[in-house]
């Protein structure tokens, strides 16, 4: 008979049921009268096509709440064993940026639970496991750290005492990412400035990757200074901003406005995006317009508008744009069934990102990404099949070749 007296599906809007025949529970806020809930936070579910590593609980691990002060648990006076299981599935890289302290009624557990370290790469899931004993009437867990996630929570009441385990919840393979052709290579320094349409999926590293390991003897080097949401005026505004672009010795700045710039404000695109393009070519670097529209489901004149003024802002400055847009409508257009976004319908998903990486390897290398040596990994982590990355490489390549010469560097 099984002692578990509480397993929640954190984030998740209905119950699941894992792989050796587990129930989650469907995640919910902490009210006055419940027996338990979060407080706090925000909930997010990833795409189903995301390969999460986990041998029985990946549809557990697709859901998260992230940003939350706790769980709430009513239970009896007792002894109880506590896991809290989470995985990263935002960041690629994460190893030194999320990491955060998770408390049980009031004593710090873990200072620094840092899953992608601990768990030992992207996807894959970290566990705490950790004795409580209680008076009553609750288990409180805290997360501390504006950064925390969980996916899972499971209570159980023990016969004795389990000890503290920090680690990966599951004994797996580390991820093997490609390796760079040997040789010397000639450094080239990007720096990517825009919103989330840039940070989602890391487009920078993504593309970093593909130039990296393939035949063409460059090693990438990324910074980016991105904000949800932001806008070009916002990042105009910024000292930090303007000082990176002026000191930083870059080869290419990437340039991405908000999703509604072009039709909300389209003066103010212009007007900063020429300021933000000059300043590149001031400190010696080449603008690249990053022309980006994210939202599924939007108007087409939405989509015209947006690539009508980075058009303008290209032809009028002689500024390279990589027409990830049109890449990304086309391919819609031709395999609608391919689901290109995040569950939020406005951000990429894994394969509208590596679509936008392909693009920008084509302009920065005048090569497809389907002729790429390797197969193809999105933000070095994870795989795209075989059948998808051709498809996905042939919109690209036929996007950069259309709009000619603005989507062609001028200087090689």
């Amino acid at each position: 008979m099984s002692n578990v007296i509480y397993r929640v599906n954190c984030g998740g809007g209905q119950d699941v049921t894992d792989g050796i025949g587990r129930t989650w529970s469907a995640d919910r806020l902490f009210a006055e009268g419940d027996v338990w809930g979060a407080c706090g936070g925000n909930t997010v579910l990833r795409e189903a096509a995301l390969p999460i590593l986990s041998q029985h609980m990946a549809e557990v691990l697709r859901s998260e709440r992230h940003g939350l002060d706790g769980y709430r648990f009513k239970v009896e006076p007792g002894r109880y064993t506590v896991r809290v299981y989470a995985a990263e599935t935002f960041e690629g890289d994460s190893e030194s940026k999320r990491e955060f302290g998770v408390s049980i009624n009031g004593r710090m557990i873990a200072e620094s639970f840092a899953p992608y370290r601990m768990s030992g790469g992207f996807a894959r899931a970290a566990r705490i496991e950790t004795p409580c004993r209680t008076e009553g009437p609750e288990i409180d867990i805290r997360f501390h750290g504006k950064r925390a996630i969980v996916n899972a929570i499971e209570i159980e009441r023990a016969e004795f005492e389990v000890p503290v385990s920090i680690g990966a919840a599951e004994a797996l393979a580390p991820p093997v990412p490609p390796l760079a052709p040997a040789g010397p290579r000639t450094p080239l320094r990007m720096l990517f400035i825009g919103n989330s349409g840039t940070f989602y999926w890391d487009i920078p590293k993504t593309v970093a990757a593909l130039i990296n390991t393939g035949a063409l003897k460059w090693q990438v080097e990324t910074e980016a200074m991105t904000s949800g949401g932001k806008t070009f005026r916002w990042h105009w505004e910024r000292e930090e901003v303007r000082e990176r672009i002026r000191s930083g010795g870059f080869d290419y700045v990437v340039l991405q406005e908000a999703t509604k710039g072009a039709t909300d404000k389209p003066d103010e695109m212009r007007e900063y995006g020429e300021k933000l393009i000059r300043a590149v070519r001031e400190a010696g670097s080449k603008p690249l317009l990053f022309a980006y529209y994210g939202p599924q489901g939007a108007p087409p004149e939405y989509w015209d508008r947006t690539l009508a003024m980075y058009t303008e802002l290209s032809r009028a400055h002689q500024a390279t744009m990589v027409p990830a847009l049109v890449a990304l409508r086309d391919a819609m257009s031709e395999r609608p069934e391919v689901n290109y976004h995040n569950p939020d319908r406005h951000h990429s998903g894994m394969h509208g990102a590596y679509l936008f990486a392909s693009c920008f390897y084509r302009v920065l290398t005048q090569e497809s990404t389907a002729e790429h040596p390797y197969p193809a990994v999105l933000d070095n982590q994870v795989p795209i099949t075989h059948e998808m990355a051709r498809f996905l490489s042939r919109k690209a390549d036929d996007a950069c070749l259309r709009l000619r010469p603005w989507s062609e560097l001028s200087q090689r």
